[in-house]
């Protein structure tokens, strides 16, 4: 499994071998059942989850609601961005979907690693633009879409998620009650549309 994490990150930089070494002795691997907690509310983030096995999602409680703002899966990274960068309290919960095989990758280690390897630090630099360009697209994707586009955008870009994902997360990511998401469902079946095949 450390080979698949140093592989991981190895996608967005080319770490030298001191690099990896550093890595493989400090990211622990850790494995988690399905219903475990990550992280919970309040906590404050100490690590950056790498999924090498596994689902996860984030949410936050409003009003005794679970309002599901990520999902995670295999060769993806997880973390609440806030608490991690400000080392302050989370206002979100991070929990095991399925159950999960996850390197933690913590704080202390991160900011060890920046000081020694300039390639760590490139690689953090390149990762938080890739997730700030994909979150900007995913709130432009979820005001400008109707809830029926925002799930056909859904099972084509995750379609693999659509099946291992409760209907009930999917709705609430979604932003719609899972009454909505089943009468979406149900009017695309009319239609005759068939979801794409997954590729996992």
């Amino acid at each position: 499994m450390i080979t698949n994490l140093i592989s991981l990150l190895g996608e967005y930089v080319d770490l030298e071998p001191d690099a990896k070494s550093f890595l493989e002795q400090n990211i622990p691997i850790e494995y988690y059942r399905k219903g475990d907690i990550l992280l919970e509310e309040g906590e404050v983030a100490d690590c950056m989850f790498v999924i090498l096995q596994g689902c996860v999602r984030t949410y936050f409680r409003k009003d005794g609601v679970q309002n599901t703002i990520s999902l995670r899966k295999e060769n993806e990274f997880c973390i609440s961005w806030e608490s991690y960068i400000t080392q302050t309290p989370s206002r979100f919960v991070i929990d095991c979907i399925e159950h999960c095989v996850i390197g933690r990758f913590a704080y202390d280690v991160e900011q060890e690693a920046y000081t020694r390897f300039p390639k760590i630090q490139e690689f953090s630099r390149v990762f938080k633009e890739f997730r700030l360009a994909k979150n900007q697209e995913l709130i432009a994707n979820f005001v400008s879409m109707s809830p029926k586009d925002r799930y056909l955008n859904f099972i084509h870009n995750h379609h693999d998620l659509s099946q291992r994902v409760p209907q009930y997360i999917q709705a609430s990511y979604l932003g719609i009650s899972p009454e909505s998401l089943s009468r979406i469902r149900r009017r695309l079946g009319q239609e005759g549309y068939r979801a794409p095949e997954s590729s996992k």
